[in-house]
């Protein structure tokens, strides 16, 4: 086999209109001359980070890839169960598929890559979210071999000065937070040169969650993605394997503006769906939703029991019906399924009416302001249909792809077939057909 080298990069929440600042951009400006790529991509739903990366490293839906949120189930706080491990993915991922044809791999924060064995140099996403945790152990128990972990340690002074100081376990601030990720990153490039490479990064999506759409904040963010797309290149160069790399830069979804915040689960409360204890921690439930921000899954605690449901559904349908509560439309598994690919188990999805996100708290009051420590309730979120709002990107340039060939629209599953088979192998689980037509 002829083997070939791939480069992906997410940048997390770019989208179509962002293109037009980043071809005046120093670096951008290069990469997007005689660009190849699709004029927009549509991403599954719902419109979430972690889903939709396991979606662009597998081919698949959220049917086939079992992983449809970014938290694992719990009615405690969702910030300690994010889908962190790569062992949740029931299909075969690029990583896995890449290894078996004989390329070395690596990833930097690419979401759901956790305990992945098949990644040779790996810094997984993670942020150290329980006591336990250490800032070496924890990533080398996830994957991160020895080389990489003493990578990390030398770049560990980029992290928030708050982690460098006290120790302090959740370190996900940005901008420092990708920059750690871009230096660590830049280094396992010169050092190891892997054939097959994808990293995450999160500030466009974090600036947007705090300030909203489009604003100045956002475009002094784009400047920094351009500066850090430069330091790729660099590595990628002093490593002597710039001009046999196929870059690709892509998103998972847009954002959107809102402008309220309504707490679902605290009116099912009210109405004895959830039991609360004196701490207004949750004691027991009926149901209960996880937020995706514009959109919120429920589960039934009993999904056996078809009485409960059918009172779960006629009053999420009713709250939809009164027109107040942020949404008019509510899915079952079964209509989620059939309309979007998305199954699992959950019992029911809400969507958005488009200007209102949703909190899992179960306390009043049932609408409240933006809460800017919360992603999903910043001044702009996702998670919502795919066809709503700025659409995310995929563009390519390299040896191996055609210049200037822009394709109509494509679905994010259609990633990794191309990805596969511009590296020679193919990935028969994946439900996504390869954009042949970009490929020499």
């Amino acid at each position: 086999m002829n083997k070939k080298r791939l480069l992906v990069f997410s940048v997390d929440a770019l989208v179509t209109e962002d293109l037009d600042y980043l071809k005046k951009c120093k670096n951008f400006s290069c990469y997007l001359e005689n660009i190849s790529g699709c004029e927009s991509i549509e991403t599954i739903y719902p419109s979430i980070t972690y889903p939709v990366h396991v979606s662009i490293q597998t081919g698949c839906y959220p049917e086939k890839t079992g992983v449809f949120c970014n938290n694992v189930f719990s009615t405690k706080n969702t910030s300690l169960t994010w889908t962190w491990d790569s062992r949740l993915i029931q299909c075969e991922n690029i990583f896995t598929a890449a290894k078996r044809a004989g390329y070395t791999t690596s990833a930097a924060f690419w979401p759901v890559t956790a305990y992945n064995p098949d990644i040779d140099y790996h810094l997984p996403e993670y942020w150290l979210a329980y006591p336990e945790d250490t800032f070496e152990g924890t990533f080398a128990a996830m994957g991160a071999n020895e080389e990489v972990i003493r990578i990390m340690q030398k770049h560990s002074v980029h992290l928030p000065p708050t982690f460098r100081l006290t120790g302090k376990k959740n370190f996900t601030s940005e901008p420092e937070f990708d920059r750690f990720m871009i230096h660590v990153a830049c280094d396992m490039i010169r050092q190891r040169a892997p054939e097959v490479m994808f990293l995450h990064g999160s500030l466009i999506d974090s600036y947007r969650h705090k300030n909203g759409i489009f604003n100045d904040k956002v475009t002094e963010g784009l400047e920094l993605i351009d500066q850090w797309f430069g330091m790729l290149i660099d590595a990628l160069k002093d490593a002597g394997v710039y001009e046999d790399t196929n870059i690709v830069v892509l998103s998972d979804h847009g954002q959107q503006d809102l402008v309220r915040i309504v707490k679902p689960n605290a009116y099912l409360a009210e109405r004895g769906f959830i039991q609360l204890d004196e701490s207004s921690e949750v004691s027991d439930y009926t149901v209960f939703g996880i937020s995706n921000g514009m959109s919120m899954t429920f589960w039934m605690k009993d999904p056996a029991d078809q009485q409960a449901h059918d009172a779960v559904h006629r009053t999420l349908c009713d709250m939809a019906e009164d027109g107040i509560w942020g949404f008019n439309q509510v899915f079952t598994r079964a209509e989620a399924a059939e309309k979007f690919h998305l199954d699992g188990d959950f019992a029911f999805i809400i969507e958005s009416d488009g200007y209102t996100s949703f909190a899992d708290d179960c306390t009043r009051p049932l609408v409240s302001n933006a809460d800017l420590k919360d992603y999903r309730m910043g001044r702009a979120t996702h998670g919502y249909i795919p066809t709503n709002g700025p659409q995310p990107v995929f563009l390519a340039k390299g040896p191996d792809i055609k210049p200037g060939v822009m394709l109509p629209r494509h679905n994010v599953i259609d990633e990794a077939p191309t990805f596969a088979k511009l590296l020679g192998f193919e990935m028969p689980q994946a439900q996504g057909q390869a954009m042949d037509e970009l490929l020499k």
